[in-house]
């Protein structure tokens, strides 16, 4: 018997690209922002779609610098980008702020190094001997607005993740879910200890690798009170090792990567 061959959900949209999906992120606007890496390249490029369509806001969207370069953050209207001190160093420098509908450059600050974003500023910080410096800035425009100002480390007066549903690991069902043993008898060499489960309210998804020579990653989406598979899909083949959080739900839509590249959105309407 196929699994493959019997999936009564599909997706609604997919949005394919030319590299390596590196990062999402969400907006509550209702959009999911994109990090691709080419590393035959060594370009990064950016795209934005909406979550509920797949329609394209932008996309393929480079910086001046191609590959030094990341998405900090997203808010409901803007998009923050963020620079290294230094190559091949974690550390964080820079701001350009962009907005989030069409990718339009707003302003930048190549001084600051981008803290938490609120209703209407960006605080933003700037590191001194032995002291870090806050400064709030405007964010239409970029220009500072109070500095000098005493802040805690990390401020979660806005958060947009806490929209996201991401995966809990098994253990946190002590170790057994009633999921496990619908998949032990459909997938062969199943390694219970990576499955992964959002429960939403009418479904049961689950994430989990099995191994042979290699991991391969699978997503599957099983009926809340019938436990009936309607969904199976490989997320990736020839993995070296496992790794975690490779789905999300938001706004009632399941979102996945497969083969590194391609981004997958389901509707998790009853049936």
């Amino acid at each position: 018997m196929n699994i493959f061959n019997k999936n009564i959900l599909q997706p609604c949209w997919s949005y394919k690209t030319n590299g390596v999906l590196w990062r999402l992120l969400y907006s509550p606007s209702g959009s999911i922002v994109g990090e691709v890496r080419n590393t035959d390249l060594k370009q990064a490029s950016f795209f934005c779609l909406n979550v509920a369509t797949g329609q394209i806001c932008w996309e393929d969207y480079i910086l001046s610098e191609k590959w030094w370069v990341g998405i900090e953050n997203v808010d409901e209207d803007y998009i923050y980008f963020h620079y290294y001190a230094q190559p091949d160093m974690p550390q964080h420098k820079g701001i350009e702020c962009h907005l989030l509908r069409s990718g339009e450059l707003l302003w930048k600050n190549d001084d600051v190094t981008f803290a938490y974003s609120t209703n209407q500023y960006v605080c933003a910080y700037r590191d001194f001997f032995e002291k870090r410096q806050y400064v709030f800035l405007n964010k239409c425009n970029g220009n500072i607005v109070n500095e000098h100002i005493q802040l805690q480390e990390q401020n979660q007066d806005y958060n947009p993740e806490q929209r996201v549903i991401a995966p809990l690991p098994l253990g946190i069902f002590h170790g057994k879910h009633r999921v496990v043993g619908i998949l032990e008898s459909k997938f062969k060499n199943i390694i219970v200890d990576t499955v992964e489960i959002i429960e939403s309210q009418n479904y049961l998804i689950a994430g989990f690798y099995t191994k042979d020579e290699y991991y391969t990653l699978y997503i599957t989406v099983m009926e809340k009170d019938t436990l009936k598979l309607v969904y199976t899909d490989v997320q990736n083949r020839e993995c070296m090792y496992p790794v975690p959080e490779n789905f999300f739900v938001v706004s009632n839509m399941l979102c996945y990567i497969a083969n590194q590249s391609t981004l997958y959105g389901i509707e998790l309407c009853r049936l």
